[in-house]
């Protein structure tokens, strides 16, 4: 909707978005150093730093019943 759509240029128009978005960059830095080179064990840092990633690139993980506010999906 419209409202949301304002929302979201007022936010990134703060620097708020590239706030939270630098936010998620270093928590996947983090995560990536975590890393051991077993796939067992990076299995659930692997699996987290997708989630992230795809939240960075503004992509709906699935299994997520919250829809996208920018395009609606």
């Amino acid at each position: 909707s419209l409202f949301y759509l304002c929302c979201y240029r007022y936010l990134e128009e703060s620097g708020f978005i590239s706030y939270i978005m630098n936010d998620i960059i270093k928590e996947i830095e983090e995560l990536k150093n975590q890393l051991k080179g077993d796939m067992l064990t990076d299995m659930e840092i692997k699996d987290k730093i997708h989630n992230l990633e795809m939240k960075l690139n503004g992509t709906k993980p699935e299994n997520t019943e919250i829809d996208c506010i920018g395009c609606g999906s």
